[in-house]
C-alpha cells in the first residue's frame, strides 16, 4: 500500500520537524492571517483567550510535580538544606538583577514624562 492509500503525507511527519520551527511557522501564519482577518479577528478572540487560560491553569501542577520529582530523585534527604539555600540565593539574585534592569530601564525611557493629564477624568 502507498503513503497516500493509508492516509495523507508529504513525506515528513510533522511531529519530525523541529519543535522550534513549528512554533515560528506558527506565528507567522498568524501574523498574516490576523493582518488580512483585520478587526474581523475578535470574533475568534475566545480562542485565544481559552488557550492563555489553560496555559495559566497547567503551569502551577506542572511547577509543583517537577519540584516533586526533583526531590524524590535526590535520594539523599540531608542534601535538601543545600539545595534549597541555593535555591533562594539563585532566586533572589535574578530578583535582584530582574530589578536592576527594571529601575535603569525606567530611568531612561522615563515613561509618563511629557503626558499631559489635563482632560483626563479624575477616577
Amino acid at each position: 500500500m502507498s503513503d497516500n492509500a493509508k492516509g495523507f503525507s508529504l513525506g515528513v511527519s510533522w511531529f519530525e520537524i523541529a519543535l522550534w520551527k513549528r512554533i515560528l511557522t506558527a506565528m507567522v501564519v498568524g501574523a498574516i492571517l490576523g493582518s488580512i482577518w483585520g478587526p474581523g479577528a475578535e470574533s475568534i478572540g475566545w480562542i485565544g483567550d481559552l488557550f492563555i487560560r489553560l496555559i495559566r491553569m497547567i503551569v502551577v501542577p506542572l511547577v509543583f510535580v517537577t519540584i516533586v520529582s526533583g526531590v524524590v530523585s535526590m535520594g539523599d534527604p540531608s542534601k535538601l538544606g543545600s539545595l534549597g539555600a541555593k535555591t533562594l540565593i539563585l532566586y533572589m539574585l535574578t530578583t535582584l538583577i530582574a530589578i536592576t534592569i527594571g529601575l535603569v530601564l525606567a530611568a531612561i525611557i522615563q515613561p509618563g514624562v511629557g503626558v499631559d493629564l489635563t482632560g483626563a477624568p479624575a477616577s
